[in-house]
């Protein structure tokens, strides 16, 4: 029985290693074919770059020339940049020159205007100590309100509590009555 087993094994481990050769078969196929498609597009890639290179060189040279005659022009409109420049400095100057006097003007009555606030500052302050007075005294007045308040109150209640001439007369009556009667 033994014997049964280890050839059922070998023949598992013999089917085993077929289908394993087989997908190394195939996946190596797969492989070379994709080594394949990778070499062709390397070499596509390659002549595309080559092209680009070309056209790089190309425009490089082109810039270059461009540069060359920019440079030449800078060289040619430098002096008459230069004289340009001297004037428009030599116009800045009087400008800057007007600009200072009035900016030393505006300088003047901001000082002017420091003290008018400095001014209205101690006005303020004298204003605030009023105010702070006012407010003690609003709240002795606010006290005071509640005082009368409740004294108010309190008259309420001691008036709703007396009896009306009307209703005097008619007790009065009552207690002469009982007491006629306890008299008698």
């Amino acid at each position: 029985m033994e014997d049964k087993i280890a050839k059922k094994i070998l023949n598992k481990i013999e089917e085993t290693n077929k289908k394993i050769e087989a997908v190394a078969n195939e996946t190596n196929k797969k492989i070379e074919s994709v080594n394949e498609k990778i070499e062709a597009v390397a070499n596509e890639t390659n002549k595309k770059i080559e092209a680009v290179n070309e056209k790089i060189e190309a425009v490089a040279s082109e810039t270059n020339k461009k540069f060359e005659y920019t440079n030449q022009y800078i060289k040619d409109t430098a002096e008459e940049t230069r004289r340009h420049f001297d004037i428009v400095a030599e116009s800045l100057d009087h400008k800057i020159e007007f600009l200072a006097e009035k900016i030393g003007d505006n300088a003047k009555k901001l000082e002017e205007h420091d003290k008018r606030f400095d001014r209205i500052d101690e006005k303020m302050e004298v204003m605030d100590v009023r105010l702070i007075s006012v407010e003690g005294r609003l709240d002795n007045v606010e006290d005071d309100m509640k005082i009368v308040k409740s004294d108010l109150g309190l008259i309420k209640n001691e008036l709703q509590e007396k009896v009306s001439r009307q209703e005097f007369v008619a007790l009065e009556k009552r207690v002469i009555f009982l007491e006629d009667k306890e008299v008698a």
